[in-house]
């Protein structure tokens, strides 16, 4: 499902996701071969309604979380944490913060 999701992405939310999924993997190859951590990838996700903000930040939430997760990892401590600016959009991206 994860893979036939992305692959619906327009350009624009495929370098999101794809920019997401290589962090996501350079930071796993750091802490198994004990290397530097790389840069923390920090990102703003901006459009108008309808454009699939909230698609993508699902899909890198369940993208980063599928590959970091690791068996015996405590579910309440995710490696993703979502924020927005407001109610509707916290809403809309899930279980989140509001800043």
């Amino acid at each position: 499902t994860l893979n036939n999701d992305t692959r619906c992405l327009d350009d624009d939310q495929l370098f999101v996701v794809n920019s997401s999924i290589n962090y996501a993997k350079n930071y796993k190859k750091s802490l198994d071969g004990n290397k530097k951590l790389p840069e923390p990838l920090l990102m703003k996700v901006v459009g108008s309604a309808g454009t699939g903000k909230s698609h993508v930040i699902n899909l890198v939430t369940q993208w980063t979380e599928h590959i970091l997760r690791k068996a015996g990892d405590d579910l309440d401590c995710p490696y993703v944490i979502k924020t927005a600016f407001t109610g509707a959009a916290a809403c809309n991206i899930g279980h989140s913060y509001i800043i």
